[in-house]
């Protein structure tokens, strides 16, 4: 089911987190938060960003890709979305992570096998269910970003936190 969380909650949670050196700011804005109105996320959102967008649009380590899921997930736990935090630890997103990190030309296929296969739908109403397949039925370029112009791209690709983007990553 989707979750609504307000512009003060998502803020508050990301304050708390970098304050213990946390970047979860990417994961966020990936997800379409402006910094101002509240965040509006549906089950697919999170996947869709761990199992495609995070591991094949930011240019980054593969250590620093696993730390911005877990980020998320500290994130979502913190403000409630419980559901939602859960998919952000799931073993798939580890599977995802290495698959396209490899450049397993595989990786695609793979996508689609594990969208398929995703029966976490506990959570998850039946009109939603309907729409996780249709986002994963299509092919994997097909998957768009509708948030891509509120993420500054660099290099072709989009930097996974501040930090490494200063660093140069």
């Amino acid at each position: 089911m989707p979750v609504t969380l307000t512009a003060r909650a998502v803020g508050d949670a990301l304050a708390r987190l970098q304050e213990h050196e946390v970047d979860a700011e990417p994961a966020v804005a990936s997800l379409g938060w402006d910094w101002e109105g509240p965040l509006r996320i549906r089950r697919y959102d999170p996947l869709v960003y761990l199992w495609y967008q995070l591991p094949t649009k930011y240019l980054a380590p593969l250590e620093a890709k696993r730390e911005v899921a877990s980020a998320l997930a500290t994130l979502l736990e913190q403000v409630g979305a419980d559901c939602h935090a859960a998919l952000c630890r799931a073993p798939e997103i580890e599977e995802m992570l290495a698959v396209w990190e490899d450049d397993d030309p595989r990786a695609p296929r793979r996508l689609r096998e594990v969208a398929a296969d995703d029966q976490r739908v506990d959570c998850a109403d039946p009109v939603e269910r309907s729409r996780n397949a249709l986002v994963y039925a299509g092919d994997v370029h097909d998957v768009a970003d509708p948030h891509a112009a509120s993420v500054p791209a660099r290099g072709g690709h989009q930097p996974v936190s501040s930090k490494l983007a200063e660093a140069g990553a």
